[in-house]
Order: C-alpha cells, then sequence, then structure tokens
C-alpha cells in the first residue's frame, strides 16, 4: 500500500469516518464511483478489508455450485470480477457524490 493511501485511512480512522464496501455494477465499461452498489458499511478500514475478502470467498463457494449446476462460465466469471473489484471508501468520500 503507498505512503500517501495508508495517511489517507490512518487519517479517516482518526475523525471517526466509517467505510463502504462498493462493487461495480459490472466490469465491462467505467462506471463513476457514484454509481457503484454499496454491499455493506462497516465502521473500520480494516473491518471493510475483511469483509471484502469475506464477500470473495463467498462469492468463490458459490462459483463453484453454480458450476456444478450448470450456470454459463461468462456469468460466473461476471460475478467474480465485479467482488474482485469491490473497493473499500471511506463514507465521506467525494467521489461518492453524484456527478
Amino acid at each position: 500500500m503507498k505512503a500517501q493511501s495508508k495517511r489517507f485511512w490512518k487519517t479517516a480512522a482518526l475523525l471517526g469516518v466509517g467505510w463502504y464496501l462498493m462493487q461495480p455494477i459490472s466490469t465491462d465499461r467505467y462506471w463513476a464511483l457514484s454509481d457503484w452498489q454499496r454491499v455493506q458499511a462497516f465502521d473500520t478500514a480494516s473491518q471493510c478489508q475483511a469483509g471484502k475478502q469475506e464477500d470473495i470467498d463467498k462469492t468463490i463457494q458459490l462459483s463453484v455450485k453454480e458450476m456444478l449446476a450448470g450456470v454459463p462460465r461468462d456469468e460466473i466469471t461476471r460475478e467474480m470480477s465485479i467482488a474482485q473489484s469491490g473497493r473499500c471508501v471511506a463514507t465521506d468520500d467525494p467521489a461518492l457524490r453524484s456527478q
């Protein structure tokens, strides 16, 4: 992680900022962060990162079940891509405001 990013997260924690786990609507084109889905809210950045990993792990488990059930591979790949593209974003991040 870059030093500047670490400073931002530490500052945000001191200010009592919450965190959202955000995911793009799809990964087939660019989406402004304000258009991403808010998956879950957290009190700290580290909780959000743990939540992101948990979401990825659950998506992997679901993908295995879907493959066995015959769900098309491109649909499974799309779901995995969205989960892996998730980001933890401070609740006061200006990028969350609609353009």
